[in-house]
């Protein structure tokens, strides 16, 4: 009835966001309404006034967006300690960047009685693990996603996965690229490496560490062995490396679930994990980036340190070195092995390898893998000819049964 078609997107954390593109390309639709929705973060108490880390990010997300965009509503009132209904946004689409909030009226088993839910999934998922309950099901078969209107996929690699694990075999999932990746293509030249702006010549690395550290049966490990995490045998290592290599700068690029870990778990306290990070970022040759939109980070970097398992794909179109570090409960999926083709790795406390990396292969520019790369990058089909973004508004355009409406 002549009426704007509103789209919400749902966002629980400010570095959980890289979808510029997408919300650029939908908002220029002349058919299309679009807000940005912000929850907290997987909070631990009832008051989410009790958990002062929750409050932090939560109030930094909102900044965050409420900077860049015009229409922002807060999902939570931290003065009254109540929360806003969905439902008086009105959304006719829903998308989820990711599916964990933990308040049932968020999740799409509540809001797909009003409107129509979809997910893009945050990581590219290329993990499995060692357990007797395949890693793939909580990936590709949580029952979130099952109450999802369309879930949209990287690859048709990842739609065999969601086949063979989903209980509903893929029938609500649809291909169309990673929107994340779009920014690749981006005529943007934003660089985040500006600090170092009169060092430009040095080379640049990013260190990435994941969350889910202490082995497959400790309290942060949500994953049922799915432990990737190596922060907790190398920490130290690279605090003195860093500090000893002001030749080099460093990026510090953290999981933002890693100070939550780290905590739960024991390892660290809220002042040991404050104090370390504070004194590493106060060493002249490192800062911290804690933004959701990496890729201009990514495509300005000349190697990265990780053991995250998402950034393995999202790394590939950058064409740079990496190196993974790997634990001793890891496994990868069939689209995470023709990924490993492309990296190096080695154990995560394997200090001679991880300084071989960086001397020979950062440093002096002995890059035996970029064909690799480039090959692999091509056979997992993760930068398809049409951008993710625009494939996704034409599918929204196609269940409505509209004619494009751009300018």
């Amino acid at each position: 009835e002549n009426e704007k078609i509103k789209i919400v997107f749902l966002v629980y954390d400010k570095s959980l966001w890289a979808y510029d593109f997408l919300y650029e390309v939908l908002r220029k639709n002349k058919a299309f309404d679009v807000s940005i929705a912000c929850i907290p973060f997987s909070p631990q108490t009832s008051d989410l006034r009790d958990d002062p880390n929750c409050m932090q990010r939560y109030h930094a997300t909102l900044k965050f967006f409420t900077k860049k965009h015009t229409s922002v509503q807060p999902l939570f009132d931290a003065k009254k300690n109540e929360w806003v209904s969905l439902k008086k946004l009105k959304p006719d689409f829903l998308i989820y960047t990711i599916c964990e909030a933990g308040f049932k009226n968020y999740e799409p088993q509540s809001t797909g009685k009003y409107c129509l839910p979809i997910y893009i999934p945050y990581g590219i998922m290329a993990a499995a693990n060692r357990s007797s309950f395949p890693f793939e099901k909580l990936q590709f078969n949580k029952e979130q996603h099952n109450f999802m209107y369309k879930i949209l996929l990287e690859t048709p690699t990842h739609f065999k996965l969601k086949e063979e694990f989903c209980d509903l075999k893929g029938a609500n999932s649809i291909v169309v690229g990673n929107p994340k990746l779009d920014a690749y293509r981006s005529s943007e030249n934003h660089d985040p490496w500006k600090n170092f702006k009169t060092r430009d010549h040095l080379k640049k690395i990013i260190w990435a560490p994941h969350f889910t550290v202490g082995g497959p049966m400790n309290s942060a490990s949500f994953y049922l062995g799915g432990n990737f995490g190596t922060f907790d045998r190398n920490f130290l290592f690279f605090k003195e490396y860093i500090k000893k290599n002001e030749s080099i700068l460093f990026c510090l690029k953290p999981h933002p679930n890693l100070k939550r870990a780290l905590i739960n778990t024991g390892f660290l306290s809220y002042d040991q994990y404050e104090n370390y990070m504070n004194e590493l970022i106060s060493f002249q040759n490192v800062f911290l980036y804690d933004e959701g939109s990496y890729i201009e980070l990514f495509k300005h970097s000349d190697a990265m340190i990780t053991d995250s398992v998402s950034f393995l794909s999202e790394y590939l179109p950058a064409n740079k070195p990496l190196l993974f570090l790997e634990s001793d409960w890891y496994a990868f999926n069939d689209f995470g092995k023709i990924i490993m083709q492309a990296y190096e790795k080695c154990p995560g406390n394997d200090f001679s390898s991880i300084k071989k990396f960086v001397e020979e292969t950062v440093v002096k520019g002995a890059d035996k893998n970029k064909q690799k790369r480039q090959n692999v990058l091509r056979e997992t089909c993760l930068l398809p000819s049409k951008t993710a973004s625009e494939a996704i508004e034409n599918m929204i355009e196609e269940a409505l049964n509209l004619k494009s409406s751009k300018n």
